[in-house]
């Protein structure tokens, strides 16, 4: 395979500007290590994998998962469990939250993976358009095949956008290239690369920390997305994984958004997950959380990877509703 071939796999190029305005956003040194990463990725067209993912460099989880459940006859059950959605209702509570954002509905999607079955688009557009929400934050993988071409996720987020163009914000998980920040951006959605974004309500304001993928590129930088916000305001981190999860609590975060674990996906019942693919206490690998004063919440995901099916493990859409406390 030349290096012809590998290049295009990504969907979509990004002009000389795209590519300067990024290198500047990210810094250089991060920029190119990233694009490195992702070159990487697209020769092996499939999952690096790590810890008992690292079995899938020697034969398909996937496939095998998808025999099993059709062997067994449980497909049309988990796909059934996949298509529905819940919402789900997380209050915050905290003293530092200002006043004006006291029931500020922030919502939560995360890890569509919206190329694994397009039948998924319809339900999270539909579920968008009905929801009251005051601003939206995506947290990460859009994407399923990371080497796989990313054109089909690119245009199914493309119809998934709209509902939410304008009033929200997003990161990249470990399934997703540069490539998709200018298609996003382009289409009303913020991409947070290690940068911040403040919201405000009359004279007060919180802020919306993003940082890159700490999973696989491991090009998170908690420091530089708490950029210019002073330790009076009160503080959500969006982090596609919740393994950076010490440093957060260490930099005075008051809230992390998570997602990458799937809660699971395909549970025993109670919803103990099988797997965890990340390092993170259990208590981390779904719902909410606390660790040292700061608050968390791991999303099940709203999608699901490498098969459309879930197990004692519903798939999430999460409105987090931020409520003032000051009792403590």
């Amino acid at each position: 395979m030349n290096k012809q071939e590998i290049l295009p796999i990504s969907g979509t190029e990004m002009s000389s500007e795209e590519v300067e305005n990024l290198a500047q956003r990210m810094g250089r040194d991060r920029f190119e290590k990233r694009r490195h990463l992702q070159g990487l990725l697209r020769e092996e067209s499939t999952h690096p994998g790590s810890g008992f993912f690292i079995m899938e460099r020697f034969f398909p989880l996937d496939r095998c998962l998808e025999a099993v459940l059709k062997f067994t006859g449980l497909r049309a059950l988990g796909l059934r469990n996949y298509l529905d959605v819940q919402i789900i209702v997380n209050e915050v509570r905290s003293p530092r939250i200002p006043a004006a954002f006291d029931g500020f509905r922030l919502l939560q999607v995360s890890d569509l993976h919206c190329d694994l079955d397009l039948r998924l688009t319809n339900v999270v557009v539909e579920k968008l358009q009905s929801l009251n929400f005051d601003f939206a934050v995506l947290t990460g993988d859009y994407h399923n095949k990371i080497g796989k071409c990313h054109r089909q996720s690119l245009d199914e987020m493309e119809k998934i956008l709209p509902p939410i163009a304008g009033r929200s914000c997003a990161i990249l998980g470990n399934h997703d290239f540069l490539e998709k920040v200018p298609v996003f951006e382009k289409n009303g959605m913020t991409v947070l690369l290690n940068e911040n974004q403040i919201l405000k309500r009359g004279n007060e304001s919180i802020a919306i920390c993003g940082v890159d993928d700490p999973q696989l590129f491991r090009n998170d930088d908690l420091d530089a997305a708490k950029k210019g916000v002073g330790e009076e305001m009160f503080s959500v981190l969006l982090a596609h994984s919740p393994k950076p999860y010490e440093k957060a609590a260490a930099l005075g975060y008051d809230l992390m958004l998570c997602g990458h674990t799937h809660g699971g996906q395909i549970c025993l019942p109670g919803g103990f997950p099988l797997i965890r693919n990340t390092r993170c206490p259990l208590y981390m690998v779904a719902g909410a959380w606390d660790y040292k004063g700061m608050q968390g919440y791991t999303s099940r995901g709203t999608g699901a990877c490498g098969v459309a099916a879930r197990f004692f493990c519903p798939p999430e859409m999460t409105l987090h509703i931020l409520r003032r406390d000051t009792s403590a």
